[in-house]
């Protein structure tokens, strides 16, 4: 009887360190982001946290950007509706994604850890406006 139990319980125990080794990993890469467009002729909207952007962009798009240092809170306020926003870390990968659908949309920086960041905001007509910030 005691030869029996140990058959069982050795089998029954390799049986689960084999589906447990055989068991699906989560092997799925990070989330893509869009592609990140450099900037170029780059305006600095405010300085506390280095956001910057294409002048032009800032031109075309824009009404004003706010930072609340009291609140550490990120407005952005468009002359059109923002769709979307991606919030790319420094390391390229994509942590949020935020449907808008709004001229105004406020981002808690809070939320986010410390490091550059990349800001992309698309608006109406699928246009992508990058920026760039620091997040301290």
């Amino acid at each position: 009887m005691k030869t029996l139990v140990l058959i069982l319980a050795v089998t029954f125990g390799s049986t689960m360190v084999n589906n447990d080794n055989n068991s699906p990993k989560n092997n799925k890469p990070a989330k893509k982001a869009m592609n990140i467009s450099p900037l170029t002729d780059v305006l600095t909207i405010i300085d506390e946290i280095n956001f910057q952007m294409d002048r032009s962009d800032a031109d075309s798009y824009l009404n004003n950007v706010i930072y609340n240092t009291v609140n550490e809170n990120l407005t952005i306020s468009a002359n059109t509706n923002i769709t979307f926003l991606q919030l790319i870390n420094e390391h390229g990968i994509l942590d949020f994604q935020l449907p808008v659908f709004a001229e105004t949309v406020t981002i808690d920086l809070n939320d986010l850890n410390s490091g550059k960041w990349n800001l992309q905001i698309m608006v109406e007509g699928d246009t992508v406006v990058p920026a760039t910030f620091n997040n301290f």
